[in-house]
C-alpha cells in the first residue's frame, strides 16, 4: 500500500480545494429545487399518470384478474418503477427517468440483459421507444428494439414492443390494457 504524505504547502493547498468545493457543492444544493419540487420532462408526467395497477382485457374487452404491469412514482417524484407481469416468474422491471431533458427507460429483462431506451413524442398520447444501447446486450442479442404506449383514456392504453435478434424481427408483443 503506498502512502501519500502531504507537506504543509500541499496540506494548504488540498484544504482549500476542499473548501472551494464544500462551498460550491453548498452553492448549486441552494439554486436545487426541493425534493418536494421535482423538476420533470412532459413526457414524465405522461408515465406518472399511470401510477397504479394494469389489468389485461379479455376477447370481450372485459378486465381480468391479470395484472400487465404496474407503475409506482418513486425518487422524490423524478422516477417511476414500472413491475412487467408482478409475481410471475417472468417478473421484469422498468425505471423511466428524465436525462438532460428527454425521457428514457432502462428495462431489467428476463431475457438477461438491460437496454435502455429514449423516448420520444408520437402521434396525441403516445410515446415511441426506440433502444440506445444498454447492459449485457449485444446488437444482434435478443431484445425488445422498440414499443410504443398510446394512451386511449386515462384509464386504457395499448402497447406494442418489437423484439429484435440478429437484425431481424423476432416477435411483437401487443398489450390492452386498463386500470381498475
Amino acid at each position: 500500500m503506498q502512502r501519500i504524505q502531504l507537506h504543509s504547502a500541499g496540506a494548504g493547498l488540498v484544504l482549500g480545494a476542499l473548501t472551494l468545493l464544500a462551498s460550491l457543492d453548498a452553492v448549486s444544493a441552494a439554486d436545487s429545487p426541493a425534493p418536494s419540487e421535482p423538476r420533470s420532462a412532459p413526457s414524465l408526467e405522461t408515465i406518472k399518470a399511470l401510477a397504479g395497477d394494469w389489468y389485461k382485457l379479455n376477447e370481450a374487452g372485459e378486465p381480468t384478474d391479470e395484472i400487465v404491469s404496474s407503475y409506482r412514482v418513486t425518487a422524490a417524484g423524478n422516477a417511476v418503477v414500472e413491475t412487467v407481469y408482478p409475481g410471475t416468474e417472468h417478473e421484469m422491471l422498468s425505471v423511466y427517468f428524465e436525462d438532460d431533458g428527454r425521457l428514457e427507460m432502462t428495462h431489467y429483462c428476463m431475457l438477461n440483459n438491460s437496454p435502455t431506451y429514449v423516448a420520444k413524442n408520437g402521434a396525441e398520447g403516445e410515446i415511441v421507444y426506440e433502444c440506445i444501447g444498454g447492459g449485457n446486450l449485444k446488437e444482434a442479442d435478443r431484445h425488445m428494439h422498440t414499443g410504443r404506449i398510446q394512451k386511449l383514456g386515462a384509464d386504457r392504453y395499448v402497447s406494442k414492443w418489437t423484439m429484435m435478434e440478429a437484425g431481424e424481427v423476432a416477435m411483437v408483443v401487443e398489450s390492452d390494457v386498463v386500470r381498475r
